[in-house]
C-alpha cells in the first residue's frame, strides 16, 4: 500500500477528491478545519492555507507540520506570510 504523509494522523484526515492540491480535513485537537498544500503556480514553490472555525488552532495545525516538514533538508522553514 501508499504510505501517506500524515498516515499515522487521525485526526488529520486526507480529501482524495481535490483537484487543488493536497487537503487534510482537521478534527479535534487541531480544530474543525482544513488545510491545503498546493504548487505556486509560477514558482517552484509550495503554498499552505490553513483555515479553521476555532480560533487558536492554526498555530497547532503548522506546528504540527512544521515538525513533520523539517524532516526534509531541501525545504525551509514554515512562515507566515
Amino acid at each position: 500500500g501508499k504510505k501517506r504523509l500524515l498516515g499515522e494522523e487521525k485526526r488529520m484526515n486526507l480529501e482524495p477528491a481535490n483537484e487543488e492540491g493536497i487537503r487534510y480535513n482537521l478534527q479535534e485537537p487541531y480544530g474543525s478545519g482544513w488545510f491545503l498544500i498546493r504548487l505556486r503556480l509560477h514558482e517552484p514553490l509550495l503554498v499552505l492555507q490553513v483555515e479553521n472555525d476555532e480560533s487558536g488552532k492554526n498555530q497547532l495545525v503548522v506546528e504540527k507540520l512544521a515538525n513533520l516538514f523539517g524532516h526534509f533538508s531541501d525545504l525551509e522553514s514554515l512562515s507566515a506570510e
